[in-house]
């Protein structure tokens, strides 16, 4: 029943992650603008890492209006890195008007052109706007060396911190020792076999190389739908795609048209954004400390 969760969003005393979280629960819909802005507001990157996923997936499920599609639009460099792919199914039939404040919102976020292209191959103007992220990513070796130079020496107990922080929400795809997610390479002894370079380079362009049994694979059905992540399981019927720290798929092997190796890895680019430069660094001294 939708009574209880109604009455949540009524509820104007409610903390916003309930209310947030009794919308998640309703069945797909238009959103009136109190629960647009309530969505909105959830999937900034400052927010909780589980209510910017939920946030994340009302605002690609439902149908919005025309103002709200150029309100998310142009707050799209406050969307948090790890919801921001998710965010794009909201704009797959946006017009032009609407296609050039997002392509605003997202330059500079590090999202890889083939997220883009496969995600908002109907928005007008998109192969221009893709060339332009794949010339940025071209300078990505000279960006990453001088991030190395001017990296500030960083704290270990900080870094642990910024760790399992809603910021960064490594803790929720890594695990160290017996703590955290199974759905990235366990990181209890990456200080052994990676340099400060390397770990630099896995926080900033985490699609640059993959590690062995993670890497991606992209499936395109024969409905032309292409989903990009990890293989989970498989067997000889079906296959369960990790596609985020929150969410897989399920698919079918008599639906799959054409299966071959990603490019993008499900860890999202643009996580070295959400942190100061201070934080960067504690995180990869934490990480360097990991042996």
């Amino acid at each position: 029943t939708v009574e209880k969760p109604l009455a949540i969003l009524a509820d104007s005393a409610a903390p916003n992650g309930r209310r947030l979280a009794a919308l998640a629960t309703l069945p797909p819909g238009p959103l009136n603008e109190a629960r647009f802005t309530l969505a909105l507001e959830g999937v900034r990157r400052d927010e909780p890492f589980d209510r910017r996923g939920r946030a994340a997936e009302i605002l690609a499920r439902s149908p919005l209006s025309y103002e709200q599609r150029l309100a998310l639009a142009k707050s799209l460099p406050s969307v948090g890195p790890m919801e921001l792919g998710r965010v794009l199914e909201a704009f797959a039939t946006a017009d032009a008007v609407t296609a050039s404040a997002l392509f605003t919102g997202l330059r500079g976020s590090g999202l890889h052109p083939d997220i883009v292209k496969t995600k908002l191959s109907k928005v007008p103007g998109v192969e221009a706007f893709v060339r332009e992220l794949d010339a940025e990513a071209v300078k990505q070796k000279e960006r990453l060396d001088a991030m190395l130079a001017s990296l500030e020496s960083g704290d270990v107990r900080r870094g642990m911190a910024v760790f399992h922080s809603p910021k960064a929400a490594c803790v929720a795809c890594h695990a160290v020792g017996y703590v955290g997610g199974k759905i990235g390479p366990d990181l209890t002894r990456i200080g052994r076999v990676r340099s400060r370079r390397d770990l630099l380079e896995a926080v900033v362009v985490p699609s640059a190389s993959f590690v062995r049994s993670y890497e991606p694979v992209s499936v395109k059905t024969k409905r032309g739908l292409v989903h990009n992540g990890t293989l989970k399981e498989e067997t000889s019927t079906q296959i369960i795609l990790t596609l985020s720290a929150t969410e897989e798929i399920r698919i079918n092997r008599k639906e799959i048209e054409e299966m071959t190796p990603g490019k993008v890895s499900i860890m999202p680019a643009g996580i070295d954004k959400n942190l100061t430069p201070q934080e960067l660094a504690d995180l990869i001294a934490f990480l360097e400390a990991c042996k």
